[in-house]
């Protein structure tokens, strides 16, 4: 199967009393006006629970005008350089007009699981289960209808872009105080597809439905994209095909489950971008609850349109259990949403992580020195994953650097780099018996005269991050801190 896609992953589904599930697919044409998709070949029965699986594969950078609007930087980051796109006008330039709307068409897919007697309709009420329909409750939502948040009326978006762009943006004195990024949405016909081998389980409120990503995918892409061009779809635009209780799996059901994703593919102009989002009142999924997932995917999208921004690895946080290198800013928080009230409804938007976690960015360019836009993150994405080692250096002042090697005869004898990195480990010990709890402390700027650099093994590297959890540093600053409190401690012994 093509490995081209980023979405929205979760594990753990019981499916202990699914039927055996068929893989692989090809489509067929149907009753007028209904398309059809029928499970082709037979796959062993699957396991008690789906485990979640990430992919994903180099998109194209296209060039302006053939695609959605985009600004491209480079930026520097532990050691490497790399190129990224993001939707929207670039905030670290003064625009003249720094407002970009992009159309943003809304697909409704009805899901008819024909030989099981069951349909999934994102444009049907759901009694018992949640007010309105899925199109309805997305529409009304902070993601497309005007909320107040930050003192501005704005989409939910808009305001993830201000804040993440804070320095550029809502500073005092911010080169593009009128910074706007929005989506303008247009419901288009709804699309009714038959699915035949395809699973049903049984959820708390309802039931779920489960399809294989490359038989969706491979439709969508081959049928309803070409579809939707011939009545006026173009690359510039960003449709969103709409599910409600419905998941992907990819392969066999022992690899799911895919609650949405987001894709860039060639098309005549340039490059189409497009998602695809559940709209979930099944309550099957923990932390997954009406609009999470589309805020997920309208997120990565704005942030990763073409499915290509590298970034320096990081992992084992949210839906990722491994290492990850690339800006999709859903990937790390999933499962975790804020709550808005609007109009008599609390929304569960997920929470997002900023450009400046990705990067390493210290400090933040995101609002209030966040490093996601609840504020769940309060320090970057730490070092490289995966990696065996992690290089600090520390810069100090000549009155600081005589200071260190006065401390290095106390604790050892030892040089200075020892010194940072001892004083690190006597915090960090000490840390063991007091609450994890995030105490943020903000440091003065370093001084130039000297800089000393010492090495963490990957066995020493939980020493680091607690100290550097804690208090919500970078690795410079968190040994730093320490550093200055053991100084501090010694000189009341006198030393």
């Amino acid at each position: 199967m093509r490995n081209h896609r980023t979405g929205y992953f979760v594990a753990a589904l019981s499916i202990a009393s699914m039927a055996a599930p068929l893989a692989g697919s090809a489509p067929s044409a149907n009753a007028a006006g209904v398309n059809a998709l029928v499970n082709t070949t037979s796959a062993a029965a699957p396991s008690a629970t789906m485990t979640a699986r990430t992919y994903r594969a180099p998109g194209v950078k296209p060039a302006a005008g053939a695609s959605v609007p985009a600004f491209t930087r480079t930026i520097s980051s532990l050691g490497k350089t790399y190129s990224y796109s993001i939707v929207g006008k670039d905030p670290f330039v003064h625009q003249a007009n720094p407002a970009t709307v992009v159309q943003n068409p809304i697909i409704p897919v009805r899901l008819n699981f024909t030989d099981q007697n069951v349909f999934f309709d994102p444009t049907l009420t759901t009694p018992g289960c949640g007010p309105g329909t899925a199109i309805s409750q997305i529409l009304s939502s902070p993601l497309y209808s005007n909320t107040t948040l930050h003192g501005k009326s704005q989409q939910w978006m808009e305001d993830f872009q201000r804040t993440q762009w804070f320095q550029q943006t809502m500073k005092p004195g911010a080169i593009n105080p009128g910074y706007s990024t929005r989506v303008n949405p247009v419901v288009k016909a709804k699309v009714s597809v038959n699915l035949t081998g395809f699973p049903v389980v049984s959820a708390p409120c309802g039931k779920v439905g489960l399809v294989e990503i490359g038989a969706w995918d491979n439709y969508l892409t081959n049928t309803l994209l070409p579809q939707l061009r011939a009545q006026g779809l173009t690359v510039q635009q960003f449709p969103m095909f709409v599910f409600l209780n419905v998941v992907m799996y990819q392969g066999n059901t022992s690899n799911c489950c895919i609650l949405g994703y987001h894709n860039s593919i060639s098309a005549p102009g340039g490059r189409q971008t497009y998602g695809v989002s559940m709209y979930d009142v099944s309550r099957k999924f923990s932390g997954v609850s009406d609009i999470s997932v589309y805020t997920h995917e309208l997120g990565e999208w704005m942030d990763d349109p073409f499915v290509n921004n590298g970034t320096p690895a990081w992992g084992h946080l949210g839906q990722v259990s491994g290492c990850q290198a690339n800006l999709e800013n859903g990937d790390p928080l999933s499962g975790t949403v804020h709550s808005i009230n609007k109009g008599g409804f609390t929304f569960h938007p997920q929470e997002l992580a900023f450009f400046s976690w990705f990067y390493r960015e210290s400090p933040s360019t995101g609002i209030n020195g966040w490093y996601s836009s609840n504020g769940k993150f309060k320090t970057d994405a730490g070092g490289v994953c995966g990696a065996s080692s992690r290089t600090v250096s520390v810069s100090w002042s000549a009155a600081e650097a005589a200071r260190l090697k006065t401390m290095g005869n106390a604790l050892g004898p030892i040089g200075p780099a020892q010194v940072q990195k001892k004083s690190t480990y006597i915090v960090s010990y000490i840390l063991g018996f007091a609450s994890s709890t995030p105490t943020p402390v903000t440091m003065p700027p370093p001084g130039s005269a000297v800089t000393y650099t010492d090495v963490w093994t990957s066995d020493e590297l939980p020493v680091l991050d607690r100290v550097k959890q804690k208090y919500a540093l970078s690795d410079a600053n968190a040994e730093r801190f320490a550093t200055k409190l053991i100084d501090y401690l010694l000189a009341l012994g006198g030393h």
